[in-house]
């Protein structure tokens, strides 16, 4: 691909996307976690920052507002 930055805008958070692939498909999910740099929340005047961290086991932290699958 020739694209170096893509945004990926959303009404749904991160964490909710993808239900499906989430449960049946977690390596792919957590593929396309993996390519997420930043996530940027905007709410009204005010703009949240927060990055995807992964641990060294492959697990991630859950984000802010997620909801467990389990």
């Amino acid at each position: 691909a020739c694209y170096t930055k893509v945004y990926i805008i959303s009404n749904i958070p991160l964490g909710e996307q993808y239900p499906i692939v989430q449960k049946e498909e977690n390596g792919s999910y957590l593929a396309f976690l993996r390519r997420i740099q930043d996530i940027y929340h905007f709410t009204g005047d005010k703009i949240e920052h927060s990055t995807i961290q992964f641990l060294s086991d492959g697990f991630r932290l859950i984000l802010d507002g997620e909801n467990i699958p389990f």
